[in-house]
């Protein structure tokens, strides 16, 4: 076959030289030209005879015939086995040698391939796209014409690039059995690709919101869909087969509903979805659509009802581990509002506090409930919304910090819970200092968050003042260091203001009484407390007078006499023993079983004593030789005749010492009956009403002297104001101290009966 075409021309096919390459211009070698001979006549071929003629042109239907066999083989699918070499050159041989023959040869490509794809390939790939469309199928069966196509181009490959590719009307070999698939899909009002592109759409339909017993396609068959579109794009001057944007935006407002049937989710699975979007667009190289999709969806499902979105996802948001979607959304939310002029990202820290708030409730509801002291759950709650705030990643977290803080705080500072956290505080305090193994660095850590959180800082000082004096008079033996790095760590909150400047104080006259005082009286270890009065919180004693034992009496009454002679001012201070409660005394009784140490206040000790003189007595022999009260009394007696400890035996009524009572513990510590705790609870409130009243004088005057004159009902919302974060406070309460500091002069009302002056 490689002589076929020479024509009589023995050089013409032995190379193909003046062809650049098997893609060239089709021009023919130098040795088939007609060239001038030097001398400048033009040298003439010899006309080949009628015999060679019949012989060439039979060579050339041979060479037609097995290209159109080749083509023919290909299309159909037929086994096919010549070398794309020997097939390319003898395409160019019949294209070069009449340009006729190019224009037959693909005619006859094309009438194939028209024939193939109409008898073949077009019901297939009709059928693939019923409902339900199986789109794997159709898939496959484009890529098995496309591969057709492809095969054919580099078969005929010459014929393709010179011949059809610079043809004014024809399409090269693989554009034109693709356009056979463009015009499959043309609807009757011309639109390009309608049944495509809906099923792109509804492929991504399917894999956003899946259905119950229905196969979820992949990104990778939506890909090769989309693929599949791109390639039929033949005229880049219209628009593309189909708006992948608004398709997938269309896609997200048709869920909108569905998603929301389970509110809390409905953002987490918008985010999903949009990150699978976005990367599987990217991976399309579709860069600009990726970067529109998730303004268009969230401005399309997410902000119109953002505040009713937040409310019911934030929850689920931050226990899921998704705390990065909310920094996503608010970074999106704050390039939002700048062209807006809307701050968005006001309302999702309106409701990140709402959700603070809402769990320190249900923390402190559950502890309240189950009796457990909430105090370190509350530092742990705060330290895990710190770090939810630091897992926003996309959005700076100082005002998501802010918001955990001032959340907590009010919730704290809540009339419901102010005195639960009171009393958290104050537990948790006396826990440590009780406790002989606790870590202070823990202690100390907690107790400061704690105490930043809290609103009524004043309050809890009092609190502690009252249970630091607790420790100090009635415990044995007092860690003084801690109590002072204590009090250091609130006073730092608080600065050193009036509401903390007794701790300190209460400390000190504790410790130099155990360092002046201490000692060894007639083998009574002696260690009495003179504390300064003004120091110290009122603390409650029982109306009544002791008679005390005489060797009780004299001690104290030498111990008194000592100290008014120790000092110059000693003669004009009184020692008040009279609070009874408080005098802590350790007995050693024997029992039958040998002695054991009882430790027990003043009135507990002379009842015990008693019994020293008597073998038995009566209440009333007991109360006349005592002086005690019969209600004071009998809750002394009960203290010492109670079923843990029955120290008393009780016949008729008639009481005997219990000798025969034993215990394993090397103390013994009888605790005085629950009235007590009633009445100190009632000196307690006493005393924080006390304080409320000076809080509100101090407020009044402290407004009064900044402004020297103002209006009376103006005064008032100014006290109500500057006093609403320390609780509630009545406009009735506030008249009577108005009315109190103008009887004392330090406020007068003009005549006028509406306005109020400060005094200087």
């Amino acid at each position: 076959m490689e002589k076929a075409l020479a024509f009589g021309n023995s050089n013409a096919i032995g190379d193909f030289e003046g062809l650049p390459h098997h893609l060239g211009s089709g021009s023919l070698p130098a040795s088939q030209r007609n060239v001038l001979k030097a001398g400048g006549s033009r040298h003439k071929s010899k006309r080949p005879s009628e015999h060679e003629m019949a012989r060439h042109q039979k060579k050339l239907d041979e060479l037609r015939s097995s290209l159109e066999a080749v083509a023919e083989a290909v299309i159909s699918g037929s086994d096919f086995r010549q070398a794309i070499t020997c097939v390319n050159r003898d395409v160019v041989a019949l294209s070069t040698y009449k340009h006729s023959e190019q224009a037959r040869l693909s005619d006859f490509i094309f009438r194939r391939i028209d024939i193939e794809f109409k008898e073949v390939h077009q019901e297939k790939l009709v059928e693939r796209l019923q409902e339900p469309f199986n789109t794997r199928f159709f898939i496959e069966e484009y890529n098995s014409w496309d591969e057709k196509l492809i095969h054919l181009s580099k078969l005929f490959v010459y014929l393709d690039r010179v011949y059809l590719f610079q043809h004014p009307k024809k399409k090269t070999i693989r554009e034109h059995g693709l356009r056979l698939i463009t015009e499959l899909f043309h609807n009757d009002q011309g639109m390009r690709f309608p049944v495509i592109s809906q099923i792109v759409s509804k492929l991504h339909l399917r894999i956003i919101y899946p259905k119950a017993g229905e196969e979820t396609p992949t990104y990778e068959e939506l890909g090769q869909f989309v693929e599949f579109l791109q390639q039929l794009h033949f005229d880049k001057q219209k628009s593309a087969p189909i708006d992948l944007l608004q398709s997938f935006v269309s896609n997200y407002m048709a869920c909108r509903e569905d998603w929301w049937e389970d509110s809390k989710t409905y953002v987490a699975v918008v985010f999903d979805n949009l990150r699978n979007d976005i990367r599987f667009l990217k991976s399309l190289e579709r860069n600009d659509i990726a970067a529109s999709l998730a303004r268009r969806v969230l401005d399309g499902i997410i902000i119109p009802e953002l505040s009713e979105v937040l409310a019911a996802c934030m929850p689920y948001l931050f226990e899921a581990n998704k705390a990065e979607d909310i920094g996503i959304l608010t970074k999106f939310l704050h390039a939002e509002q700048v062209s807006s002029s809307v701050d968005y990202v006001k309302q999702v820290l309106y409701h990140f506090g709402n959700y603070i708030s809402t769990k320190t409730k249900e923390l402190l509801d559950a502890s309240s409930k189950s009796g457990t002291n909430p105090l370190t759950e509350i530092v742990a709650a705060r330290g895990r919304y710190m770090g939810l705030c630091q897992n926003l990643r996309y959005y700076p977290a100082d005002e998501f910090d802010f918001e955990v803080r001032t959340a907590m705080s009010n919730v704290l500072s809540l009339p419901k819970y102010q005195s639960f956290c009171v009393q958290t505080f104050s537990k948790y305090c006396d826990a440590f200092f009780k406790s002989k193994d606790s870590d202070f660095n823990s202690f100390h850590t907690n107790l400061s968050i704690f105490f930043k959180l809290v609103q009524n800082k004043s309050r809890f000082i009092s609190t502690y003042e009252r249970d630091l004096s607790k420790r100090l008079l009635l415990g044995k033996s007092f860690n003084f260091p801690l109590e002072f790095k204590t009090v250091d760590a609130l006073l730092s909150e608080v600065g050193e203001s009036l509401d903390g400047s007794n701790l300190r104080a209460m400390i000190d006259d504790v410790k130099k009484c155990d360092l002046n005082f201490r000692s060894t009286v007639d083998d009574i270890e002696f260690f009495p407390l003179v504390l300064k009065k003004s120091n110290w919180p009122e603390i409650p004693k029982p109306a009544t007078e002791l008679k005390v034992p005489p060797y009780l009496e004299k001690l104290l009454s030498n111990f008194t006499d000592q100290f008014r002679a120790s000092t110059s001012k000693g003669k004009y201070q009184n020692l008040d023993w009279s609070n009874y409660l408080l005098h802590q005394l350790t007995l050693s009784v024997s029992f039958d079983k040998g002695s054991k140490d009882v430790q027990v206040n003043l009135l507990q000790a002379i009842v015990i004593l008693v019994f020293s003189e008597h073998e038995s007595i009566s209440f009333d022999e007991l109360q006349g030789e005592l002086g005690l009260e019969e209600k004071l009394l009998r809750r002394v007696i009960a203290s010492l005749s109670s079923q843990r400890y029955p120290l008393l035996r009780k016949e008729k009524d008639v009481y005997q010492f219990n000798y025969a009572y034993w215990d394993k513990s090397s103390k013994i510590r009888p605790v005085m009956a629950r009235e007590k705790d009633n009445v100190v609870e009632q000196a307690l409130k006493k005393a924080d009403q006390q304080n409320r009243d000076d809080e509100v004088k101090a407020a009044i005057v402290r407004i009064l002297k900044g402004s020297g004159t103002m209006l009376y009902p103006e005064l008032m919302g100014q006290v109500l104001m500057q006093l609403k974060a320390r609780g509630d406070v009545s406009i009735t309460d506030i008249k009577k101290k108005v009315e109190g500091l103008i009887t004392n002069e330090y406020i007068k009302r003009s005549e006028d009966g509406q306005t109020l002056n400060y005094i200087p």
